[in-house]
């Protein structure tokens, strides 16, 4: 069951790598730069400061799926 389930994920993973390597070369970025300026701008505008990369977090979830 383990052996289908991780090919199954492998084969989606390299479709959507491809699909996303022909999303981003199409993209019309003149088209659409007043979207990406916003984004930006917005980012900007609201900014959020974290103090780490949540691996802390993501380890003690582990911990409690482990400790099951």
């Amino acid at each position: 069951m383990n052996k289908i389930w991780f090919s199954t994920w492998k084969k989606a993973h390299e479709e959507l790598a491809k699909i996303k390597a022909r999303e981003l070369r199409e993209f019309d970025y003149e088209k659409n730069q007043k979207i990406i300026d916003d984004m930006l701008e917005a980012a900007l505008m609201n900014p959020r400061r974290t103090t780490g990369t949540g691996l802390v977090i993501q380890q003690r979830l582990f911990r409690k799926l482990v400790n099951k």
